[in-house]
């Protein structure tokens, strides 16, 4: 028998087997910047978008900084936007996430 490398069989995949994703069932302003959010996991988190706000909305968008204008926020498939055409959009769990240094911007017009 010749020398060489055997490779081990390669390990068995669980397949049929995914990890529930949370899901945004809910949100309600807290304060002027501040709105808390409710996941089907029974869990509810708050994020102080001020600070988001100052870091990545620029120019025409800065209307939205205004407590008038920052409540008129609106929810679909896990991201917050304001605008008619969701000038300023983000992903809400990535937002969320626990130890993320930086945001996920999906975009601002």
């Amino acid at each position: 028998m010749g020398r060489g490398v055997h490779l081990s069989q390669a390990r068995k995949i669980r397949s049929g087997i995914k990890k529930a994703k949370s899901k945004i069932t809910g949100a309600q302003l807290t304060g002027p910047f501040s709105i808390a959010f409710e996941c089907n996991t029974g869990k509810v988190k708050q994020l102080d978008f001020l600070p988001v706000f100052q870091k990545y909305v620029k120019g025409e968008n800065l209307k939205y900084i205004t407590p008038s204008q920052f409540r008129k926020f609106k929810i679909k498939d896990d991201r917050i936007f304001w605008g008619k055409n969701e000038d300023v959009a983000f992903s809400i769990p990535s937002l969320l996430e626990k130890g993320k240094a930086s945001h996920e911007i999906l975009y601002i017009i």
